[in-house]
């Protein structure tokens, strides 16, 4: 899409195949790089070409666990001046200070769900903005801002707002027409942010199923090291019996009667023994490498 910029096209001109082969073009950035802010910067790059406008914004509008709207922006641009228009430290302090006068614009777009078009972004603060609010709940440009006139569009996907675009400083200025105009990139970039949405949603997904996955393994590597440790001290209780049945059989002369409870004694508790190994082997290919038995 950075050939746009170099096309002398606007906005009302632009033919539909042009607009088709600009909108296949971004779906198709996005699905080869998924990467939304790359695709944003390429859009709205061309949209500060085809509206001649100077500034652009791309957002998101999320929320916050309360249930509280807030605008979270993707990718701001600049149109590029020539060096001998303006230095790069006053087009920053100029750039900063217009994002200041438009954080009531981004309000009022976020509460009322309203399009919004200003002829001059002072007048519209000072004006009390659609939702009337006082000038002193908005941040004052901390520099002067030459008289810039500004929309604010939002983007819907279906009937939920997710995010929201703006444009300043045309020539011409902004009105509805050039708005219906812009709904096809509304509409469109509406898509990707839905689509970046679900796939960041499917990753938080899969993320916590494995994060699941391994607490689950971590658990039961735990329980395994604990049932570990008492088959031991059973196989260390179990030796000392071997061993006393042993020094029984050697050390005491007893009737011939009794030498079957005591052989018997000996050969089942050998048994419990082999066992213990085997299941202690088994837990141990299970992952657990805790004894030596």
């Amino acid at each position: 899409m950075s050939g746009w910029s170099e096309q002398p096209v606007t906005i009302e001109s632009l033919q539909p195949a042009q607009l088709h082969d600009l909108l296949r073009q971004m779906l198709q950035q996005f699905t080869t790089t998924l990467d939304l802010q790359v695709v944003s910067t390429a859009l709205l790059r061309a949209l500060l070409h085809l509206t001649a406008s100077s500034y652009g914004t791309f957002g998101e509008v999320l929320h916050t666990e309360d249930g509280i709207l807030y605008f979270k922006p993707i990718v701001m641009l600049q149109a590029e001046l020539p060096d001998r228009e303006r230095s790069k430290h006053d087009a920053a302090q100029q750039w900063n200070a217009l994002l200041d006068s438009l954080c009531c614009v981004f309000d009022d777009v976020l509460h009322t769900g309203q399009l919004v078009i200003t002829a001059h972004l002072q007048q519209y603060l000072q004006s009390g903005t659609l939702l009337k609010q006082p000038l002193a709940l908005c941040p004052q440009p901390t520099t002067h801002v030459a008289p810039l006139n500004a929309v604010a569009l939002p983007i819907y996907h279906d009937t939920t707002l997710v995010g929201i675009m703006s444009l300043v400083g045309r020539t011409d200025g902004y009105t509805t027409s050039l708005t219906d105009l812009l709904t096809p990139f509304i509409n469109t970039y509406a898509a990707i942010l839905e689509n970046a949405r679900l796939r960041d949603l499917q990753q938080y997904v899969i993320d916590d199923l494995q994060r699941t996955k391994e607490t689950l393994a971590f658990v039961h590597q735990e329980q395994t090291a604990l049932v570990i440790d008492e088959l031991h001290e059973l196989h260390t209780s179990l030796t000392a019996v071997l061993k006393a049945v042993n020094e029984l059989e050697t050390q005491v002369e007893l009737p011939f009667a009794g030498y079957e409870p005591i052989k018997t004694i000996h050969q089942e508790s050998a048994h419990v023994m082999t066992l213990i190994k085997h299941l202690v082997t088994h837990l141990c290919t299970k992952g657990i490498k805790h004894l030596d038995t």
